[in-house]
């Protein structure tokens, strides 16, 4: 899958969600559209494979996770941005999805499982919150974010919290959060000039896992 053809793929998913609430029927809507047993859930893993093998995506490393962003929002996937993360047998740090988050489960290993979950679609509502947690074996996940909004707080796996701790935290670790920028994946397709990487050197200092999810 090249580079365009994947612009034009998220540019198309994207637009079929744009009006949509961030809840369970924008998840089903997409699991019925673009889900695991359709043409564009096997471009996607194709796309994965072959960006990871030509070494222009997932262009960061933090132990056993590998990252990068591939569509800042508002450019070629409407207001969403877009990230890929490499994730095996590992716990990431907990944040807020400001505005949602909409991911695309893609194991590698059938057994793998993203937050308890198989492959496809999952969507988590404006205000929600979670560990990200990849389990039973090595998955990529693909994730959208309304706005490229996104608040890391700080707080460590197994800790109790509230809402005023996860509001708290988010304001206290503003400067963990990405700035949307990222490494330009078309470098070995194009001669446009690469962006400004993600912000996230002084989140993987602090947090076990390096990546903006």
């Amino acid at each position: 899958m090249t580079t365009a053809a994947f612009d034009i793929l998220l540019g198309e998913i994207a637009a079929a969600i744009a009006d949509m609430p961030v809840d369970r029927r924008m998840e089903t809507a997409l699991n019925q559209r673009f889900g695991p047993e359709t043409p564009a859930f096997a471009a996607l893993r194709a796309f994965c494979l072959e960006g990871e093998r030509d070494g222009w995506l997932l262009q960061r490393q933090n132990g056993d996770i590998k990252f990068g962003r591939v569509i800042k929002p508002h450019t070629k996937a409407g207001k969403f941005s877009v990230d890929v993360v490499r994730m095996k047998n590992v716990v990431g740090p907990h944040h807020v999805h400001t505005n949602g988050e909409i991911g695309l489960i893609i194991p590698i290993d059938d057994s793998a499982r993203f937050d308890g979950k198989a492959e496809g679609w999952y969507v988590y509502p404006v205000g929600s919150d979670h560990h990200p947690t990849v389990s039973d074996g090595d998955a990529y996940v693909l994730y959208m974010l309304p706005d490229g909004a996104i608040e890391f707080t700080g707080l460590q796996s197994g800790m109790p919290k509230s809402r005023s701790d996860v509001r708290q935290k988010s304001r206290d670790n503003k400067d963990l959060e990405p700035d949307g920028d990222s490494k330009k994946r078309h470098q070995a397709a194009a001669a446009d000039p690469p962006a400004s990487p993600i912000k996230t050197l002084r989140m993987i200092k602090k947090a076990t896992w390096g990546t903006p999810f």
